[in-house]
């Protein structure tokens, strides 16, 4: 500590002495919050002060002494610094943590999401930022002993559903299930600071995302905004982080993953799923011109008389004419009546009563909220929620189509002819306008049956 006033300036190392900033492990826990709110320093006074703590922890890796045990013991540190009443003497360090502490937090009142990520990220920058600088991982232990303290100094943020954790808001092993994605506001508040570390600690980590600042930046504001936040500010901050999301495809992040992440998906009425598929295919027209050449779908062989939407028994039809069945039960059959089930891997109908509830799933399908085979409302259902279509279900089906590339959805056998039938099709073939007479139609229908896996 007898560098401090060399390196950070006499006035800097008094300051810090006059706070009790003494010893080397109390000057690495400072953040850039506690620097320049609460001590009131400027912003270069923090760049040198950052740049000495790395300096000491560079320190630590003496001779005979293994990476492996220091990471080990600094875990273990770092463990043990973690509780309830850590967690709000560091809230009270912090100006703008202050007001809920003695408002809504003094009494149990529920918060909004943007006061949840502002105690996150006060705390993640507390505990965290220097051993993600520092280019250490964050065990899932340590990030869920931090959300369960949380939740110990204020039971009012935790969860209400009862099959999630008390502390599911702010770390979720796994989303509650066996393997696959942490979630929660700690998660990925690391995930977001890991590629703001140095570049040396950057390459090491070859698992971390690699996006700049301005997206980094994005992904905070958007983890703070929920389906009230204004369309076009949620519209700006997914275009900024686009990329990011395509290196989540291309490493099959599965859909809940993704959605965890991105909600908005399902918010304004599919608009943003629209915007994705567009930025990631921008040659490919709207599948809704598929309704163009319905007249002649209509003209194929299998009949669907019964089923009122001209669009659902030309989508039928094209299904039949790619499989070489229709209308055939399973060996081992649903409790749908034999067209029903034959169509629900796309479309389904209301069952019973009016009110019955939509169940949510993790293969997307088209609802229409009537009687089989009438028309009416049509929603595209997916995990975590559903979209309202109105009453045009070539939009539906735009929509569904859409989905799986976007969200990354593993396409059911049972669909997949006739999906990868309409990438080619709808987006290519109608695109130039090749198919005029039921002919080219079935031409083309054969050529797909036998080429398509």
């Amino acid at each position: 500590m007898d560098r401090l006033p060399q390196e950070l300036g006499p006035e800097v190392a008094a300051q810090l002495a006059d706070n009790d900033i003494t010893t080397i492990e109390t000057f690495l826990m400072l953040s850039q919050e506690m620097v320049m709110s609460t001590l009131q320093m400027k912003l270069g006074s923090w760049l040198r002060i950052q740049k000495l703590q790395q300096n000491f922890r560079d320190s630590e890796t003496l001779p005979g002494t293994s990476t492996a045990s220091i990471g080990h013991d600094n875990t273990n540190q770092l463990d043990a610094s973690i509780n309830k009443d850590t967690i709000i003497n560091v809230l009270e360090l912090s100006s703008q943590c202050q007001k809920l502490l003695r408002g809504k937090l003094a009494e149990g009142v529920a918060l909004l999401k943007k006061e949840k990520h502002l105690i996150n990220r006060t705390l993640c920058d507390h505990f965290f930022a220097n051993e993600v600088n520092a280019g250490r991982t964050i065990t899932s232990e340590v990030k869920k002993k931090l959300a369960q303290s949380i939740i110990e100094a204020f039971d009012c943020l935790a969860s209400e559903s009862d099959d999630k954790p008390a502390e599911a808001e702010f770390f979720w092993e796994h989303n509650g299930e066996a393997t696959g994605e942490h979630t929660g506001f700690i998660h990925f508040w690391i995930r977001n600071r890991q590629p703001q570390a140095p570049s040396t600690v950057r390459r090491k980590r070859k698992s971390a995302s690699s996006f700049t600042r301005d997206e980094s930046d994005a992904m905070d504001e958007l983890l703070e905004l929920d389906e009230t936040a204004d369309y076009s500010i949620v519209e700006q901050l997914m275009q900024t982080t686009f990329q990011y999301r395509e290196g989540l495809r291309n490493r099959n992040t599965s859909c809940t993953e993704i959605l965890n992440q991105f909600p908005y998906f399902l918010y304004y009425d599919g608009k943003l799923i629209h915007n994705e598929f567009e930025a990631m295919f921008p040659d490919k027209q709207a599948s809704q011109q598929f309704s163009t050449v319905v007249p002649l779908c209509l003209m194929l062989n299998h009949f669907y008389n019964e089923i009122a939407c001209v669009g659902i028994q030309a989508l039928l039809k094209i299904m039949a004419e790619l499989t070489h069945q229709g209308n055939v039960r399973k060996s081992d059959p649903s409790n749908l009546p034999p067209l029903e089930d034959y169509a629900s891997v796309f479309v389904k109908w209301r069952q019973e009563s009016p009110n019955e509830e939509m169940e949510v799933s993790e293969v997307p399908f088209v609802y229409c909220d009537a009687l089989p085979f009438a028309e009416g409302t049509y929603f595209v259902v997916m995990e975590k929620g559903a979209i309202d279509c109105g009453e045009d279900f070539f939009l539906a089906l735009d929509l569904l189509l859409k989905a799986y590339k976007v969200l990354n959805i593993n396409i059911p056998s049972k669909a997949k002819k006739t999906i990868d039938f309409f990438n080619v099709f709808v987006y290519k073939i109608i695109k130039r306008s090749r198919v005029t007479r039921v002919n080219d139609l079935c031409a083309h229908l054969s050529k797909a049956a036998n080429a398509l896996p």
